[in-house]
């Protein structure tokens, strides 16, 4: 794909998960997606490596069970090839402790046949650790 369909279809992830739009998120993945967020599974069992749309439901589905975003949007798109890089800024509240976190972050997508087929999260998770054990700081 060209690079401007590339970023076409990092837009369309982000708008969807923006707008909470889970079918069309699974639309942009790949069966065999390969997904990695680097939170300790000890805090969010559903975080580390995750595979396949199955996996990525279960990450979906933890997220929203433990945290409201209250703002998500892209900052910055890079494309290379056949990755996009998304950089964004969010404010989630975690919904034990009522903390919230603001912070920065970014996607980077592989992608293959038009699709998503590998997805790692790049984020400082120390900041939510301390959300989600109510603490002022780790």
């Amino acid at each position: 794909m060209s690079i401007d369909a590339n970023l076409a279809l990092a837009h369309r992830a982000v708008r969807a998960f923006h707008d909470g739009d889970v079918p069309a998120l699974l639309e942009l993945v790949t069966e065999d997606l390969e997904l990695f967020h680097p939170m300790t599974q000890a805090v969010w069992p559903w975080a580390g490596y995750q595979h396949g749309k199955t996996g990525f439901l279960r990450f979906l589905s933890g997220m929203g069970a433990v945290a409201e975003f209250e703002r998500f949007e892209a900052t910055r798109y890079l494309a290379s090839g056949d990755e996009v890089v998304v950089f964004l800024a969010e404010r989630l509240r975690i919904r034990a402790t009522g903390r919230v976190v603001d912070h920065e972050y970014i996607h980077r997508a592989t992608l293959r046949d038009g699709r998503i087929a590998r997805l790692a999260i790049y984020e400082d998770t120390a900041p939510i650790i301390a959300a989600v054990r109510d603490l002022e700081a780790i």
